[in-house]
């Protein structure tokens, strides 16, 4: 939800829903092969964020030089 500033994780077994916070303008959100991350695109800051989906939170971010939209996981 780009005017929250949020990301909702929706588990696809039990389909119970919470939200993140993760940052001002989220586009975009990529997860991990292994289901335990996912990397969310911010717009307006021109971020990139980690988040940790077990423990609901941002673990880590990085500054990119152009607004980023589109974020993809590869295995390698």
């Amino acid at each position: 939800d780009a005017k929250a500033d949020t990301v909702d994780v929706i588990d696809t077994r039990t389909l119970a829903s919470s939200r993140i916070t993760v940052g001002a303008n989220p586009v975009q959100v990529a997860v991990s092969p292994d289901s335990r991350f996912a990397y969310v695109s911010l717009g307006t800051p021109k971020k990139v964020v980690k988040v940790d989906l077990a423990a609901r939170k941002v673990v880590a971010s990085a500054s990119v030089p152009d607004a980023p939209v589109q974020v993809y996981v590869s295995a390698d």
